[in-house]
């Protein structure tokens, strides 16, 4: 409705950013397979309560893994599953839409434990479908200080119906100059409620020397905590990790932090991540010393992409077989994956 009322007020829909406001539809078809499994699970509590709930599940619903977990598991799967059938909530015709209004309904606890287990579901179902490279992230950002073309390039490949097929490498600079580093950590103080720092945020130094290192060099990372969603019963921050050569990286709890980095004051982190920063646009993190030599790219500042534009899908297998496939793990069992991202 906000988009048409864009294009109402301005002539476009997408005045009212319609990429933002696609990122809260859930009415989608990882939406419907993520409710699928919600009520597969919630209204077959026989069989449900046999099999502990998975992590991020556990997590979403705020169920610690102790002594009580199997307990209050069956408590939540029996009061939403008599939830659930007062509703008219079935697994036969699971519709989004329905679902989310008939949730209304019901009491608020059971409102909010219902949709925390369903949006945990949901991200589950779009990280397995990134994972497959069947997720449709339509236009994606490639983050870096600075994106360039390398020489050479555009590169063309093949050419259907007056289409070509081009190639084209990018090298990325992902690197964290201690300059902007400070001006994140001041940015994010100005937002937080009551303009400063929440606990956790800052800069680290990591307690050990880098491993490979023969110069006893310490890694340094910038923490900054990531906005809480309302829908979660027992919040535990989640922390935005930034690194000088790297940039942002996987978020992580300040207790799995912790134990291997300290915290440092900014001014403490100056010389060792200007040195970082610095040392990475040529050497890996592995340092001089590298047995791979200049082949090695981990921890490399620059970071390269290929893509290719054009008419694509006609040469697809022919695509897929050059790039190939790579090996990933999914809960300890091996899998196949294709390298190729859609976009």
């Amino acid at each position: 409705r906000l988009q048409a009322l864009g294009a109402l007020t301005k002539g476009d829909r997408r005045a009212a950013d319609a990429a933002d406001l696609s990122a809260f539809d859930v009415d989608t078809r990882w939406g419907r397979k993520a409710l699928q499994q919600v009520l597969q699970v919630v209204l077959r509590p026989l069989s449900s309560r046999n099999v502990p709930p998975p992590r991020y599940v556990a997590e979403a619903l705020g169920l610690k893994r102790n002594a009580e977990l199997q307990e209050r598991w069956e408590a939540y799967l029996n009061e939403t599953e008599d939830a659930l059938a007062g509703a008219g909530i079935d697994e036969e015709h699971p519709e989004v839409k329905k679902f989310l209004n008939r949730l209304l309904g019901m009491p608020v606890s059971i409102q909010n434990r219902v949709f925390a287990h369903f949006s945990a579901e949901l991200e589950e179902q779009i990280r397995r479908a990134k994972e497959n490279h069947m997720y449709d992230e339509g236009v994606v950002d490639i983050r870096g200080q600075a994106v360039t073309i390398e020489a050479g390039y555009p590169a063309r490949l093949a050419s259907a119906g007056g289409v070509n097929i081009e190639h084209v490498k990018l090298g990325v600079d992902r690197g964290i100059s201690i300059g902007n580093a400070h001006e994140m950590l001041l940015a994010k103080a100005e937002a937080n409620a009551g303009g400063e720092l929440y606990h956790g945020e800052g800069f680290y130094e990591s307690r050990r020397p880098v491993f490979g290192r023969t110069d006893n060099i310490k890694s340094y990372v910038l923490l900054l905590q990531k906005p809480i969603p309302s829908w979660t019963l027992n919040p535990t921050p989640l922390f935005k990790v930034y690194r000088p050569a790297t940039g942002l990286g996987i978020a992580t709890y300040l207790a799995e932090h912790t134990p291997k980095f300290k915290a440092i004051d900014p001014d403490d982190a100056i010389e060792g991540w200007s040195r970082t920063y610095k040392e990475a646009l040529t050497v890996c993190s592995h340092g001089p010393r590298c047995k791979h030599g200049s082949k090695c790219t981990v921890g490399k500042r620059v970071e390269y992409k290929h893509i290719l534009t054009g008419s694509v899908l006609q040469f697809w297998d022919k695509i897929q077989q050059v790039v190939g496939f790579e090996t990933r793990s999914d809960n300890g069992h091996a899998r196949l994956g294709s390298r190729i991202r859609i976009v």
